[in-house]
């Protein structure tokens, strides 16, 4: 990341990491915020206890910064969904998902004990999986998770 020449509050909080949480920016030469990654301890232990299988999936309109939400869940031992990592994008294409995936896989040394990972139908979602884990299987919902 280059460092910005006005060094603007955003450049001054580009990278936060305390003992817990560990929040991160992601901001563009211009110091213009483009992303986003959010994990606390819990989060982690949740990970690390149980990452054999991985869900991502995005939502839309939670927050008034029009981003989407992307949220990455695990599956706990009674089959209850847990949230594993959250993190915002301004891009939707597979290098942004990428970063923002080369981060958790940075911060979490379970991540090579992923078997499985599940999406919806996004492709960039897709692409970015299968270019940082190559080694695990893919699936694709065909199903809209939101009931209407």
């Amino acid at each position: 990341m280059a460092s910005c020449p006005r060094r603007c509050v955003t450049c001054q909080i580009l990278y936060i990491n305390v003992s817990e949480p560990d929040l991160q920016l992601i901001v563009n030469v211009d110091c213009n915020v483009i992303g986003l990654f959010f994990q606390d301890g819990r989060m982690k232990n949740s990970f690390n206890n149980y990452p054999e299988l991985l869900i991502m999936d995005a939502t839309y309109k939670l927050t008034n910064v029009l981003m989407p939400v992307y949220v990455l869940l695990g599956i706990g031992p009674n089959g209850e969904s847990e949230i594993v990592a959250v993190f915002l994008t301004a891009h939707e294409d597979t290098a942004s998902l990428s970063q923002q995936l080369r981060l958790f896989k940075d911060k979490n040394p379970a991540w090579t004990a992923i078997h499985t990972v599940m999406t919806d139908k996004d492709m960039a979602e897709r692409d970015a999986i299968c270019k940082l884990h190559c080694c695990c299987a893919y699936f694709m919902c065909s199903v809209p998770w939101a009931v209407k």
